[in-house]
């Protein structure tokens, strides 16, 4: 009797464990990526190929410091979609495709990551801190940022924050993602063109 039950009790472990195996399978991830313009967006008319760029600090909330995107329900609570992933940082990711587009906006190849070594090297330093950079459960993307411009020897010419928003046709991921692309687009526009009325 004991055999039996041993013998039982041993079928019943490989059952279950069977059973976690294939039922345990979790859905697979998609991820997503920000993007920059085009080398072929249409700019501005007249080139400026030796302007100087630094771009950094850049800083975003902790809140966005996640593997996986997310969209505010309520005005104090976040919904975590956990099959919904950056490919990356997404501080990393909004700092190199903001840099490509002010290189394609400014027309310049000359557009880098701020590097202390460097400072004194570029014509302007631009410094992002945003403070609000996602979806609410209403399907509007709001990107709210203080950012300022200084000379190559640290002297601030300019301090602004920019409000911007547009609509996301639902809170599907890849909308999200195309409504987010679109406010850092903006954002970027915004930027060179104070960049342009100082030249």
């Amino acid at each position: 009797m004991n055999i039996l039950n041993k013998s039982t009790m041993v079928a019943l472990c490989f059952l279950m464990l069977a059973g976690v195996t294939g039922c345990g399978k979790s859905r697979p991830s998609t991820f997503y990526l920000l993007s920059s313009l085009p080398e072929t967006e249409p700019v501005t008319t007249r080139p400026v190929t030796q302007l100087k760029l630094s771009i950094g600090p850049v800083r975003l909330p902790e809140y966005l410091d996640r593997t996986q995107l997310s969209a505010r329900t309520e005005k104090n609570e976040l919904s975590i979609m956990e099959y919904s992933r950056w490919g990356e940082s997404l501080k990393d990711n909004f700092q190199r495709v903001l840099l490509v587009n002010l290189s394609v906006l400014l027309e310049t190849p000359h557009v880098y990551e701020y590097d202390t070594r460097d400072i004194e090297e570029t014509d302007y330093q631009l410094i992002v801190d945003v403070h609000r950079f996602d979806v609410s459960n209403e399907g509007r993307a709001e990107l709210i940022v203080f950012w300022s411009i200084n000379d190559g020897r640290n002297n601030q010419l300019q301090r602004k924050k920019s409000s911007l928003h547009t609509e996301s046709p639902s809170l599907e991921s890849g909308h999200i993602v195309k409504a987010l692309n679109q406010l850092l687009t903006d954002f970027s526009k915004e930027v060179a063109g104070v960049i342009h009325l100082m030249e």
